[in-house]
Formats: structure tokens, sequence, C-alpha cells
């Protein structure tokens, strides 16, 4: 029976198990989307499957992998050549890479300054705020007592950020927050991955590549040709050299082209 990979063309995390799927070869995984867009991971359906609400999600064995790093987990277990277990540092760089302070879901939502701000609530960010806030408020609606309280601290904390980009909040606060995480993903690039990034392929290179590309293209990136001088004209540096060269030896992949041939995300 095949797995259902629970997934959507936008999600930074839903890549780096696509990623696993195309670079391994696993077989028999069916791609189902869920639209972050609208919000689609709040329905009562999808929390049964993971309580979360993220994605992505697997189910396959007559299991449900409900985080990232199990889901890339698996697949790489039951690939065609299945990868070794992961060393102890590499699973602290996985564990690294998922720490909330390092978010690169808020990299795409983050606003420095007033240009940003107006940027964000013209384009992408404000339409998928505004489209999960209308969700949200639909589903507490309908009182369903098994999600309520789940569903109004996502949307008190969603529209925080929807006020902010509407004008109703002021904005020094979430400038103030998107600077201080501007200046922890930029520990990443140059101090974290540098010291940890290994030369072998290796089951944290998904979650790795996805992190970066999602932080490429919140910095202006459109393709493989741009990724490496997205990055550095936003920290204003060159990249580390395993850094560069990490991202050298991805973005010609096909599976990177296969995952983000519609947009990078």
């Amino acid at each position: 029976m095949p797995a259902t990979l629970y997934t959507f063309g936008a999600s930074v995390w839903g890549a780096a198990a696509e990623l696993a799927v195309h670079e391994l070869g696993v077989p028999d995984v069916e791609f189902k989307q869920t639209n972050l867009l609208q919000g689609e991971n709040f329905e009562p359906a999808f929390i049964a499957k993971n309580p979360n609400a993220t994605l992505p999600t697997l189910e396959a064995d007559g299991k449900t992998f409900t985080n990232t790093t199990d889901v890339v987990h698996y697949l790489a277990t039951i690939a065609p050549t299945p990868l070794p277990e992961p060393t102890a540092e590499q699973k602290e760089l996985i564990r690294i890479i998922h720490e909330d302070q390092y978010d690169p879901n808020f990299a795409l939502l983050q606003v420095r300054n007033p240009e940003e701000l107006a940027a964000a609530a013209a384009g992408i960010p404000k339409a998928f705020v505004a489209g999960r806030q209308a969700t949200l408020n639909r589903l507490i609606d309908t009182g369903n007592p098994a999600h309520l309280d789940f569903w109004k601290a996502k949307a008190e904390a969603n529209g925080g950020l929807l006020a902010t980009y509407e004008g109703t909040v002021a904005p020094d606060g979430l400038f103030a927050a998107s600077n201080a995480h501007n200046d922890r993903l930029r520990e990443v690039v140059y101090t974290i991955l540098p010291a940890r990034l290994q030369a072998e392929n290796a089951e944290a290179d998904f979650h790795v590549v996805a992190w970066l590309t999602r932080i490429a293209a919140t910095s202006g990136a459109t393709g493989k040709a741009d990724v490496t001088s997205a990055l550095e004209k936003r920290f204003g540096a060159a990249l580390p050299a395993n850094v560069k060269t990490f991202l050298d030896k991805w973005t010609p992949k096909e599976s990177w082209s296969k995952v983000y041939s519609a947009a990078i995300h």
C-alpha cells in the first residue's frame, strides 16, 4: 500500500520530505496537498492525523509520522539504498535547525522596517496570515470542544501578526522581533553550519537544504542561479566556504529542481 505524504508546495519542511523522496528514489509515495494558505491543516480531519497541525505528515506502514525529523528518517530507512543511521553530530544539527529561535517560517513573515512591512502587507505574508485567520475564525465559530482551545491559541497569535500587517497595531514590536530573528539566522549560516556541515551525504542534508532555500527565497532568490548571491546580499558577507560548497552540490540536483520547480520557497 502506498505511503501518503501530506505536504504543500510552499511548505519549507514539506520540501525537506519531498527532497528525501526524490533524492533517495523512495517508491510508492503519494503526495497529498494540504493548503496552508487556506489553513487546511487546522481542519478537524487533519488534526485527527496530526494533532500539531503541521507539515509534513506521513502515513506509512500503519503508522503516522507527525514531525519533519521522523518523516525524513523513516523515508531514509525505507529507500532502495537506505542512508546510514545519523551520527550523534548529525542528529544534533537536525535538532538545532528545527529550534524555534531559527524558525524559517518566521523568515517568511518577518518585517524589519517600514519598507518590508509595506511589501509584506501587499504580498504573500499578509495573504497567508489572512487565509489562516479566516479558517481559524470559522472553525472557532463551530464551537467544537475537541479543538476549540487549540484554535483560539493559534488565532490569537496569528491575529496579532495580521493586525500589524493591517496597520491596526503598532509595528515596533514586530520590527524588533524580526531584526533579532535575522541576527539568529545569520548565526546559523555563519557559525553553526560551518562548524557542523559534513562533506558526505547525510540525513541532515535534507533539513539543511530546505532551511537554506527558504532563507534564500525570503532574501529575494528566484532560482538556483541566485541562491548564494541572495544570501550574501541579505547578510552582507560572502558565504563560508563549506556552506557555499553545500549549496553548489545541492542546487543542481534533479531532486532540488523537482521540489522547487514552480518557485523556490
